[in-house]
């Protein structure tokens, strides 16, 4: 039986607008492997759901900009709690894979945060 280290990257967000008083969420894995109805073809919904016990405020945070960002970066998950954005993503341990994924890292904090990417 072979074992996997899993690793993960946190970035600790500054206040910045909202980020302050953001719901605690999780962006995962689909269990099911099927999305709500009318969203079947959206690449996001097919493979995560969001989890909180603040489902408005999350969704609201999650918009077509990080749709887009958590599928391009190819993310197994994401959590935002306490000011933390928690990533986690296949090929972890390799530093390679995380230098070619930083700038879309930064991209995806800044848009969760609201603040404009750069």
């Amino acid at each position: 039986m072979g074992v996997t280290a899993a690793s993960l990257v946190l970035v600790h967000l500054r206040p910045v607008q909202h980020i302050g008083d953001a719901p605690k969420m999780r962006v995962l894995p689909r269990e099911t492997g099927r999305p709500p109805a009318g969203q079947e073809g959206a690449p996001f919904d097919r493979r995560y759901e969001i989890v909180s016990r603040d489902m408005e405020r999350a969704r609201a945070l999650v918009t077509d900009e990080v749709h887009q960002l958590t599928v391009r970066q190819d993310l197994v998950s994401w959590w935002l709690r306490d000011q933390m954005l928690i990533v986690q993503f296949d090929g972890m341990g390799q530093p390679a894979s995380l230098h070619r994924r930083l700038p879309g890292l930064v991209r995806l904090a800044k848009a969760v945060t609201g603040t404009p990417a750069a």
